[in-house]
């Protein structure tokens, strides 16, 4: 390399080809379900993290919401881009089930009791149990349940949200604790 100028830091050689592949990937969860929470992309990060060291790629940007994650991955030319997206799927999947099981088996059960996951708010992990709150208002209602679910036992209590606009956790919570 000449003295003269700087290297771009993308950009990488080897001993025959100099590179600066980067792909865009975008994941959906089935049917578009809010099923990713805070938590849950944190780890998702951490892990496409791992997975892309294993690959000698780089993950340069991460970022999510409650139905799809985004990733920007920097890769060398010898890496199989199908095979990187296989593991950064199968991976991520399979250590987030194992990880957020009971989280996923609650918003299974209330969807299976009828509920869309338009209703479903605040699944969150503590400890061994999960939380929710389930939006029941119809035509100016208030009621809204607060729930508790913890292996078999499943607590849930009536609360009230405001009869119009968003549903929100935190204002649902203030009137349940209330």
């Amino acid at each position: 390399m000449s003295p003269r100028w700087t290297p771009h830091p993308d950009v990488r050689t080897s001993r025959h080809v100099v590179h600066n592949l980067h792909v865009h990937l975008v994941f959906l969860t089935k049917y578009r379900r809010n099923a990713f929470t805070d938590a849950m992309l944190t780890r998702t990060e951490e892990i496409m993290r791992e997975v892309c060291t294993g690959f000698e790629a780089e993950l340069k940007q991460f970022n999510g919401e409650q139905d799809h994650v985004y990733l920007l991955v920097h890769y060398p030319p010898r890496v199989q881009l199908s095979k990187l997206v296989s593991f950064l799927k199968g991976v991520s999947s399979r250590r987030l089930r194992q990880e957020f099981d009971s989280h996923v088996k609650v918003r299974k059960a209330l969807n299976d009791l009828g509920y869309i996951d338009e209703r479903i708010h605040g699944l969150k992990q503590d400890g061994k149990a999960t939380r929710f709150y389930l939006d029941l208002r119809e035509k100016g209602g208030q009621l809204c349940e607060a729930g508790l679910a913890a292996g078999e036992e499943t607590d849930a209590t009536a609360c009230t949200a405001p009869a119009t606009g968003a549903f929100t956790v935190e204002a649902a919570a203030q009137r349940a604790s209330a």
